[in-house]
């Protein structure tokens, strides 16, 4: 970019019909003139003001109402940046004017060794175009402690990121599967209550059911267990096989219980 400014500068240079005269620059009122020595700036409570005119390679006077876009560039070469201030052009007199406060130049170019002054004139006439250094500015080594800032961070490759994903679960949250066996258990009390509340079994003839009714009884209470172990952690081969071993074992059991209900009631 560095490059291409200069290049820019150079070419205006060789076309542009006009040049910067009659100029001052101004620290607090003190006039070092243009294209002097730099000019230290050592704190921030100072007014800067630049003024120049602008007149044809001749000497004469540029027709009125002048340049489409005049401004007042300070560069820095180090940073390779610049900003852009808009002077006030008083026509009566030909003057451009530019008051500037030290504190309203940014903070990364107060950072800088050196700052460069330059009027940039930009018009519709590519000869009325001009790039012209005026001045220069050297923020002091105290001005540029006193400012704390970091340069932006650049575009550039960042380090690779990995992400770790944890793994999915394999069972059910305990709270999860405690509640739904609590849940089984309350719900078979219940039917239990309202079975014998409601005369749909007589628990007197409890001593006349055979120990076949128990065990199959106790089949049922296995699946209920088999299903807790899976909930747990218990893999679903091993729950799938004891599902099977013990469900042969209750169809044999209910049939057996069928068939002596069937006698009972006979």
């Amino acid at each position: 970019m560095k490059c291409l400014f200069l290049l820019i500068s150079l070419l205006v240079g060789f076309c542009s019909a006009l040049k910067v005269t009659d100029g001052d620059i101004k620290l607090d009122g003190k006039s070092y003139g243009l294209q002097g020595q730099p000019i230290p700036l050592d704190v921030v409570d100072r007014e800067l003001n630049v003024s120049f005119k602008l007149v044809n390679d001749d000497g004469s006077s540029i027709e009125l109402p002048g340049p489409r876009q005049v401004s007042v560039v300070l560069y820095s070469e180090a940073l390779n940046a610049q900003s852009y201030f808009y002077p006030h052009h008083e026509e009566d007199a030909g003057v451009y004017n530019l008051d500037l406060s030290i504190r309203d130049i940014s903070a990364y170019l107060r950072k800088q060794d050196s700052i460069v002054l330059k009027v940039l004139v930009g018009d519709s006439d590519a000869s009325n175009n001009l790039i012209e250094t005026i001045g220069e500015l050297e923020p002091t080594r105290k001005l540029q402690e006193d400012i704390n800032v970091e340069l932006p961070e650049r575009f550039g490759p960042k380090d690779e990121i990995h992400h770790v994903f944890g793994e999915d679960s394999k069972q059910a949250p305990g709270v999860v599967s405690r509640f739904f066996v609590m849940d089984v258990f309350v719900v078979f009390a219940a039917l239990i209550f309202f079975w014998v509340y409601g005369k749909a079994i007589n628990v007197e003839n409890a001593t006349k059911v055979t120990p076949v009714s128990y065990l199959f009884i106790g089949s049922l209470v296995g699946f209920e267990a088999i299903f807790y172990s899976y909930y747990m952690g218990t893999s679903i081969f091993t729950t799938l096989s004891r599902v099977v071993v013990l469900g042969l074992v209750g169809v044999y059991l209910g049939s057996k219980v069928l068939r002596s209900l069937w006698e009972t009631r006979n």
